[in-house]
């Protein structure tokens, strides 16, 4: 489960897996930025679905705030 933002939009400290079940609701429909920045996500993992190796994928940076237009997706391939 993904926590709520504290006061300052933000998660709180730690790694909190998410499925894109419930990533999507939760950061990629609010907006149309933010409908097109899930939809990057999407196809990235659909890009590298199946490559041996890969462990997990981190998405954090403003996407992963309460902010209604982030600058970007910042994400991590483990």
């Amino acid at each position: 489960m993904i926590p709520p933002f504290d006061d300052n939009g933000f998660l709180p400290p730690g790694i909190h897996p998410g499925t894109l079940d419930e990533i999507e609701p939760r950061f990629g429909l609010s907006t149309e930025i933010r409908q097109a920045q899930f939809q990057s996500v999407r196809w990235l993992l659909d890009t590298i679905h199946g490559q041996p190796g890969i462990l997990r994928v981190i998405l954090n940076g403003s996407f992963a705030t309460d902010l209604p237009e982030p600058n970007d997706v910042d994400c991590v391939i483990l």
